[in-house]
Formats: C-alpha cells, structure tokens, sequence
C-alpha cells in the first residue's frame, strides 16, 4: 500500500474534494482528511498513482467571486442538544443497511410522510399539477440532458439478457460468476440520477402557452462512490419531492425566490436549524470545475441545509436555475418560439428526515412536526 499527502490550502470544499477523490481511481483504499491535509492510501501497482493525484488536486478549485461558505440566511432552533448519527441509523424507526441503502419503518416512514405532505402542499399552493413519471429513463433523455457528460460519477444503467433461449438458459449461472454483463443487451434506460428529467421529455419538441409548474415524487439513483456511503446521509436510493418550473425567465427566477422563503418558513415554523448557501454541483472532471464558479457566481444554485452536529451541515434541499439549457436540449419553446428556461427545487425526504432527526431525536413525542 502506498500514501499520498495533499495540502488543503487551495481546496475550499474539504469534504467534497475528497468525495470526488473517491473516482481518480479504483486503486485508492481510504481516504482521510484533517484541516491541513488529506491523505490518500491507494495499492501499489506498476501505474503509481502519485502524479495523478497531485494533478487532480491542483486542478480541483471552487473558488469564485461568491464563496460557498457565504451564508444567505439561518433559521435557529431553541436547543443546542444534538443526536448523534449512530443513535439514528440503529434507532429501529430508520435502519442504515450500508452501501447507500436505509429502510424506514413505523414512525421513520411517519415522519417522510409527513415531511413529503408539508412539500407538497407549499407546491400545490402555487398551483402547481401532480404528477407521478416512471422510475426508469430513456437514455437517449439522459444523454439529451446533458448529465452524463457533466456528472458521469453518477449513472446507473439498466440492460436486459438478450432475447434468447440459450442466452437465458446460461444467464443464471453467468451472473452468479460475475459475467452476466455479457449477455446483456446495450442498456436503453437508466434509473434517473435527477428528478426533473422525466418532465423535460415529456415536453419535448412541444410549445407551451403558458407558464407552468408541476410537482411530484420521484425516486433518484446515484452512485455516490464505494468509499462514500459512511457519510451521514450519503443516498445511494432515495427520493425527491420535486417541483419544476417552465416559462419566461421572470416567472422562473421568482418563482423559485417565493419557493425558497417558502421553505424558510417552514423550517421556522418546524424550529429547525438551518441555512441557505450559494452552491455548485459536484463535478468531479477537472474539465468541467470552471462551471462550479458559473453556478455560484451567478446564483444558478443555492442549497438548504440541516445542522447535523456542530457546526456539521446536511444538505436536504437545493434550488436550481437552468436558464434556457432544457428547454434547447429537449426543443421546448414559449408561445413566441424562444425556447423555455426551467428551474427546479428538489427536497430529498430521506435526507430531511435524518437530519431532522438528529435535531430531534427518534422520540416522536419530542418532535415539532405531528405525525
């Protein structure tokens, strides 16, 4: 085993450097962090792995005019008391089985629900249609969406045996041996890594006549990375509450300002300690980092997030502006033939779930939300 030390003195995100480490390469074993440097174990094989990770570091920045750390608001709670995620994960109402896998049960699933109804009603107060998509993407739509580009680390694709007796006949036994992709077709869906997707495709090549918004909950895949899942709230399966925004620029821009006090209102009516931060999605090709600083410098992105532990922040929620890259990709046009720009809030219930807990506690009788 071999070990790289990385200065943190030019990474403004600690945390999500070294979850996007996870992907240079399967050779890496661990990886841990203190506040000057991050320590990197990787096995030794004829391909040192040495350059490439000093490269990735010094190629890794979040760094813009608006730093991630700017804070546009707090909600406070009244106790400073924390429950600590072990407690949790084993409580019995929420049960952490690993790899990105938790299980609800009882007054765990109570409490999602709850969460979900309190999302959803704040949605349908902007009059905004339900609908429920399919679990399963097209790819040729992810691949339209532009995701699998920006955020390969994610995809999480489907394919079937192909049609064949003696292909099916072998296909047990080939995929206990770890072989079964071979007799596989090329996969046509994925499990979607983002909510808002299925809405795009069902507009497409269409023109709208109005401004529109729906909502709906849907289930989102992503692989986080193997060496992630520890992570308190690191989802490989979970759930969205979405809303989706369609229309003039104006109408999206507000309407996601209005959704976002509207989320601050509720933390305040539920006491739960929060913030909202300027944000960035994680993308781990060093190409593609200079987006990072588009998104923050012009406020493409914020995030809602739950204090954990001290100073210790989940993110449950994040709003997101896409200007017109939807509606181009997925030929979708406003009354007047431009195309449409989007937006989209999406609130993981199973996040906002753990991280109220650990405010909270697993005592339903001490929580501010009634179930």
């Amino acid at each position: 085993m071999k070990r790289c030390t990385i200065s943190t003195k030019n990474i403004e995100d600690i945390d999500a450097f070294c979850r996007a480490l996870n992907f240079v390469s399967e050779q890496i074993i661990e990886i841990t962090h203190s506040e000057c440097h991050i320590e990197v174990c990787y096995e030794e094989t004829e391909e040192d792995l040495y350059d490439s990770l000093v490269s990735y570091a010094k190629a890794f920045s979040t760094t813009s005019d608006h730093s991630i750390n700017d804070v546009e608001w707090k909600t406070s709670r009244d106790k400073d008391i924390f429950f600590s995620q072990n407690s949790i994960r084993h409580s019995g109402i929420l049960r952490d089985n690993g790899n990105g896998f938790v299980i609800l049960t009882e007054a765990g699933l109570a409490l999602y629900e709850a969460i979900d109804a309190k999302l959803r009603n704040i949605a349908l107060e902007f009059h905004a249609i339900e609908k429920k998509y399919p679990v399963l993407l097209d790819v040729s739509t992810l691949i339209k969406s532009g995701y699998v580009r920006m955020s390969p680390q994610y995809t999480t694709l489907c394919c079937c045996p192909t049609e064949s007796i003696e292909t099916l006949s072998r296909f047990g036994s080939a995929l206990a041996k770890g072989t079964g992709l071979s007799l596989c077709n090329s996969p046509h869906h994925a499990l979607s890594p983002s909510a808002c997707f299925h809405v795009y495709a069902e507009h497409e090549n269409s023109t709208l006549k109005e401004d529109s918004i729906i909502t709906f909950r849907q289930c989102v895949f992503r692989n986080e990375g193997r060496l992630n899942w520890s992570d308190f709230g690191r989802l490989r399966d979970y759930t969205v509450r979405e809303i989706v925004m369609l229309g003039s620029r104006d109408y999206v821009s507000t309407t996601r300002t209005e959704l976002v006090n509207s989320l601050k209102n509720l933390c305040l009516d539920l006491e739960i300690g929060t913030r909202l931060i300027p944000a960035c999605d994680p993308f781990v090709m060093p190409e593609l980092h200079r987006f990072k600083k588009i998104q923050i410098s012009e406020s493409l992105k914020y995030e809602l997030q739950v204090e954990c532990a001290p100073n210790r922040y989940l993110s449950v929620a994040s709003f997101n502006l896409h200007g017109t890259a939807f509606g181009s990709a997925f030929n979708i046009n406003e009354y007047n033939r431009n195309p449409i720009e989007s937006g989209c809030i999406g609130v993981g219930l199973e996040r906002f779930a753990m991280a109220y807990l650990s405010q909270f506690g697993t005592n339903p009788k001490k929580w501010s939300i009634k179930i």
